[in-house]
């Protein structure tokens, strides 16, 4: 195995893994949704709700970053 071939497949799971971040956190996303729109005035599901949906901010944002981290490293291939 070359360095090319290590680096085509790190490449190639990388761009699963990302893939995989991306559907999770709209999966999330729509959950935080969810809960925000039956919580009516329980306080503890209106908690659940924000912190379900900072951590899809979050998700998404590791997604835009292994994106790009992705791409940088296909263009020095």
């Amino acid at each position: 195995m070359t360095l090319t071939d290590l680096a085509h497949t790190l490449v190639t799971w990388l761009n699963w893994f990302s893939w995989f971040v991306v559907i999770t956190s709209v999966v999330m996303g729509l959950y935080s949704g969810w809960l925000f729109t039956t919580a009516r005035d329980n306080a503890s599901q209106i908690t659940l709700a924000q912190k379900t949906l900072l951590y899809t901010v979050i998700g998404i944002a590791v997604s835009v970053l292994s994106f790009g981290i992705i791409a940088v490293t296909k263009s020095f291939l």
